[in-house]
């Protein structure tokens, strides 16, 4: 709601950045709550359902999966990811230059990630 109202103003940039970086925000926060909505509804029909949640159950303890995400180096995927986010909306606040190459960064090892992903699901 903050980055929506734009109660906070970047000190680096101009007007344009402001209104990117407070967008940058709310997409954000908007995304990461459809997120957790999606997941805890999906939750939920698998506890009504007990065909679902087997189906759920197996998904989630598959040993393939677990060993690409192993492999991958998707254990600690969400920390990073999530930490670089942090930080290009921090960094956002005082340079627009500094978030912008958080922000390159992140796509990088999202990108990464996504063909050794790709890469370890073709070869297991």
């Amino acid at each position: 709601m903050l980055g929506w109202l734009e109660v906070f103003v970047p000190v680096g940039g101009g007007a344009e950045w402001a209104a990117a970086w407070n967008g940058f925000i709310s997409g954000c926060s908007a995304s990461m709550a459809a997120l957790v909505a999606a997941g805890a509804i999906r939750n939920i029909l698998a506890l009504r359902s007990g065909e679902r949640l087997r189906r759920q159950y197996i998904k989630t303890h598959d040993e393939r999966t677990q060993q690409i995400f192993c492999r991958a180096g998707l254990t600690s995927y969400w920390f990073e990811v999530m930490g670089r986010l942090l930080a290009a909306v921090i960094a956002g606040y005082f340079s627009m230059a500094v978030s912008l190459a958080c922000l390159g960064c992140l796509v990088y090892v999202c990108l990464t990630r996504l063909v050794l992903k790709l890469h370890y699901c073709r070869a297991l």
